[in-house]
């Protein structure tokens, strides 16, 4: 089984996109670049009841930094999965 990376942006990497698109760090947290050249942490998952991809924006990266970011989805992520926050859900351990 292949497993997941997490993590895979870096501060530099991230002030160095200026092309649009959604640039994966793992875990559902992806750094979206509009055409405008403005970026924001959005979270994306697939919907429970229309099997859907979905989009919950995190805010823009001059509010959020990346370490807050990923700390964002990870409660989010529990949250989804109505797994406890403290304590281990799926490869994470989510904050308290």
């Amino acid at each position: 089984m292949r497993t997941r990376q997490l993590n895979r942006l870096s501060a530099k990497t991230v002030s160095s996109k200026t092309a649009s698109g959604l640039y994966c760090d793992g875990g559902g947290l992806y750094l979206q670049v509009s055409a405008s050249g403005s970026k924001a942490w959005i979270f994306r998952y697939r919907s429970r009841t229309t099997g859907k991809l979905r989009d919950m924006g995190l805010g823009s990266i001059l509010s959020v930094a990346l370490p807050d970011a990923r700390i964002g989805a990870r409660h989010i992520h529990c949250d989804y999965h109505q797994r406890p926050v403290v304590g281990h859900c799926c490869r994470w351990v989510c904050p308290t």
